[in-house]
């Protein structure tokens, strides 16, 4: 079934949903998928997008009405829209044709074509961290100096709207009070992080990425890394402003405890790495995936158990004590060092350095 103005047009009469607005590219309205008492959502009338700035994010049109009203849009909507409806009566029939190849069954093609999003495109304007009383806040908490901050272009969208185009599919996603890194790689912005800067008292992400994007594919801060030097890898973004201020440049993260094969190899293009992880399950997860990829021997950091190192209580001289007492380890089977070393007792001698990590 197409999806266009008229179908849009349709849905939204079949729904009748509370404090209606029509505009000329969306229509406004109450949520339909939460208790909602002011229009927070929205669906645009070219294409079908529902998006819900509150706490739902963005779907297609088929999703939310599937989730909403239990049936698909052909069920409501297919005979007044020409739905073609395959007779799977006639499936055994068709399974020796080439149709089914080619229609019923794509996984067998031989050569299928993915495709890719077009970059995001920000509709709306981002504006400085400083505008926000909020953001500053959650900067400094997070330990992003105002050189971190010029450095990766981190702005603060009060509400803004990312689109991005997958063949003839639009994605919009809210970053909604968020504040804004840019994911850039190859020279190009890929991606967003947005990280929510107020507490999730109505279950938003913490973190949101704008739909159809991939980070996977990359590791942040990639065009500025040595690959000769010393590589200090973390488990998020928030883990590395301290150490890339105080301590090493140097630094980056795979926005996650996993690690897919493309950041496996471009890890393995470094010739010593120093992980540094959370404090918790998910640390040693990130660690036995990064095990899983890097070739190498290479060194293990440590915090105490319970925190990361983005943690608002870990200093940068507790950094480098827990980098200066990393841990070499040279074989994937060898036995990770948990629980986690005791915290310092005596201070540790300021210095921007990161051990070798000796014979590989």
């Amino acid at each position: 079934m197409k999806i266009d103005r008229n179908l849009v047009d349709e849905v939204i009469r079949y729904l009748n949903p509370s404090n209606l607005t029509k505009g000329d590219k969306s229509y406004s309205f109450c949520c339909l998928l939460h208790k909602d008492t002011k229009p927070s959502a929205y669906m645009i009338r070219e294409n079908g997008v529902y998006g819900c700035s509150a706490q739902c994010g963005t779907t297609s049109l088929r999703k939310f009405f599937k989730e909403y009203s239990g049936k698909t849009l052909e069920q409501v909507f297919g005979e007044k829209h020409k739905v073609n409806k395959v007779n799977y009566q006639s499936r055994k029939a068709l399974k020796a044709s080439t149709v089914y190849e080619n229609i019923l069954n794509p996984r067998k093609k031989k050569d299928t074509v993915v495709e890719e999003s077009s970059p995001p495109v920000v509709r709306g304007n981002l504006a400085p961290i400083s505008s926000n009383k909020s953001a500053q806040d959650y900067c400094k908490k997070r330990g992003m100096d105002q050189e971190f901050i010029d450095f990766f272009n981190i702005t603060y969208s009060n509400l803004t709207r990312i689109d991005t185009v997958t063949g003839e599919e639009q994605n919009s996603t809210l970053f909604e009070d968020r504040i804004v890194i840019p994911i850039v790689s190859g020279g190009e912005t890929i991606s967003y992080e947005g990280r929510a800067v107020t507490p999730q008292e109505d279950n938003r992400f913490k973190v949101l990425y704008p739909k159809g994007t991939k980070v996977s594919t990359t590791l942040f801060n990639l065009d500025n890394l040595d690959r000769k030097a010393p590589l200090v890898l973390v488990e998020g973004i928030m883990d590395l402003p301290k150490i890339w201020s105080d301590i090493t440049t140097n630094v980056t993260t795979t926005f996650g405890s996993n690690i897919s094969q493309k950041q496996g190899d471009l890890l393995n293009e470094f010739e010593e790495v120093v992980i540094f992880p959370d404090g918790d399950a998910g640390g040693k997860s990130f660690v036995l995936n990064f095990q899983k990829h890097y070739k190498k021997a290479f060194r293990l950091a440590q915090v105490m158990l319970g925190m990361d190192p983005g943690d608002e209580l870990v200093e940068s001289k507790d950094l480098v004590y827990y980098i200066e007492n990393s841990r070499i380890i040279r074989k994937k089977s060898e036995e990770l060092p948990y629980p986690l070393i005791p915290k310092r007792e005596e201070p540790v001698k300021y210095r921007k350095t990161i051990p070798d990590s000796g014979d590989k």
